[in-house]
């Protein structure tokens, strides 16, 4: 019983997450009603077996982080309301675009997003998680717009569960997993990259996506160097932008 109400709970969490993703799209007028119905379930739920929510398990999962490149700065030159639209606009293409691969958003971290790809998500088969992440980054990644999107992708063991106290509780991923997600993240502005993804990731492709193999860097607090790559397109779109800069022809002005 406290299984299935567990199961249940972890359900009704990933929707509400979900539904809060989408605020900015479909507006409060839409969303409310219907958060406000997916608590009320989950508040029931824990009501008849406050442990259930306390459960957690372990899956094999990839996670995909993203933030937005030099927001910092954006904002500084920008009025705080403009910021705010700007970034709601785009934290709805982002979301779904997450959905189109059917994976889900975990979180919002100020300007950055956690989303979760897994065997369970609608429309997924068996295995194909990184395959489908590593979709999802490269359509996040290229999307033109007003902002520049890095991302960072990493495959293994989490835990998915509620964590917080009897007051409030929050589903969430767990782990070494999104830790290393995160840190291949925030590495992009060092390689001038746009995406990165690990060598546990780039196992599970079968060759669905191409990859360039990037060289090893040293991930603070591991022992071993960890091998990352980026995708194939990213890397010809890249030559051929170069290509065509140093082929345009300098214009000379004549003195007078």
């Amino acid at each position: 019983m406290a299984e299935s109400i567990a199961v249940q709970l972890q359900q009704l969490k990933r929707s509400l997450a979900g539904l809060e993703g989408q605020r900015a799209l479909l507006g409060e007028a839409v969303i409310e009603p219907a958060l406000a119905a997916l608590r009320a379930q989950i508040a029931a739920l824990e009501m008849q077996a406050p442990a259930a929510s306390l459960s957690d398990e372990r899956r094999l999962i990839t996670i995909l982080f993203t933030d937005i490149r030099g927001f910092t700065a954006f904002c500084e030159e920008k009025d705080p309301g403009l910021v705010v639209d700007l970034l709601n606009d785009y934290m709805g293409d982002m979301v779904s675009i997450i959905h189109t691969w059917h994976g889900h958003v975990n979180k919002f971290i100020g300007d950055g997003i956690l989303a979760v790809f897994c065997d369970d998500d609608p429309g997924a088969k068996r295995g194909d998680h990184a395959i489908r992440a590593t979709q999802c980054a490269l359509e996040m990644v290229t999307l033109p717009g007003d902002f520049k999107t890095g991302a960072g992708l990493h495959s293994g063991p989490v835990v998915i569960g509620n964590v917080g106290s009897a007051e409030k509780m929050e589903f969430t991923v767990l782990g070494d997993t999104v830790n290393l997600a995160s840190r291949l993240e925030s590495m992009n502005k060092e390689h001038k990259t746009k995406l990165l993804l690990s060598e546990s990731t780039r196992e599970l492709l079968e060759n669905q996506v191409q990859v360039e193999y990037l060289g090893s860097v040293t991930i603070r607090g591991k022992t071993l160097p960890m091998k990352i790559y980026t995708a194939a397109t990213l890397i010809e779109s890249k030559n051929q932008n170069m290509t065509a800069a140093d082929s345009t022809p300098a214009v000379l002005t004549e003195e007078r």
